[in-house]
């Protein structure tokens, strides 16, 4: 199993092949506002890199022109068997109880992902003790709508990914793109 850093893959530009056409939906519950995070990062927290942490901000300026993408994976899906997944962590600033989650990922199929809220943002193995899943996992590309079905409250909001799509035009190579978060909720 082989990882290759995103910054390699960059200067080959291949994340414009891939960007998606649809465009994010607004079927949100009337009682749902958007909310803005206060900042995000990435949580490798079974890797020992940062997963191409200084893209993450590409994931929340609302561009469907620019992306967050993991660090590519070299046979298999899984992370090319060195770890379970990765995410990106969204600093909401303050607790919110969530409604939706709206991700837009890459138009390859597919990734898995899961939405998770918390309240801290201290990364170990066991991280994800910290958290509430709140949104089950779903194998999607494109726009998806993660609906919350708990009633937690906490600041941090997790897209957990557990398996990536094969990268356009390489099928042994395994990345994840998100180009747009939107979070929808109470404050």
């Amino acid at each position: 199993a082989l990882i290759i850093s995103n910054s390699l893959r960059n200067s080959g530009g291949g994340r414009a092949a891939n960007t998606p056409s649809t465009k994010p939906s607004s079927s949100a519950p009337a009682t749902a506002a958007v909310l803005t995070p206060a900042s995000n990062s990435t949580f490798n927290i079974f890797g020992n890199d940062s997963e191409d942490a200084q893209d993450a901000p590409q994931a929340i300026d609302n561009s469907l022109k620019t992306a967050w993408a993991t660090d590519y994976y070299k046979g298999s899906p899984n992370f090319g068997g060195l770890k379970p997944g990765t995410g990106l962590l969204l600093d909401m600033g303050h607790a919110v109880k969530l409604s939706q989650v709206e991700v837009l990922f890459g138009s390859q199929c597919c990734t898995t992902a899961e939405i998770y809220l918390g309240n801290s943002s201290a990364q170990s193995k066991t991280a994800l003790n910290n958290f509430t899943k709140v949104a089950p996992s779903a194998t999607v590309s494109g726009d998806h709508v993660f609906t919350a079905n708990s009633s937690a409250t906490g600041r941090y909001v997790l897209i957990w990914i557990t398996s990536l799509p094969p990268m356009q035009g390489n099928s042994s190579q395994y990345q994840a793109l998100i180009y747009n978060i939107v979070v929808r909720g109470t404050a």
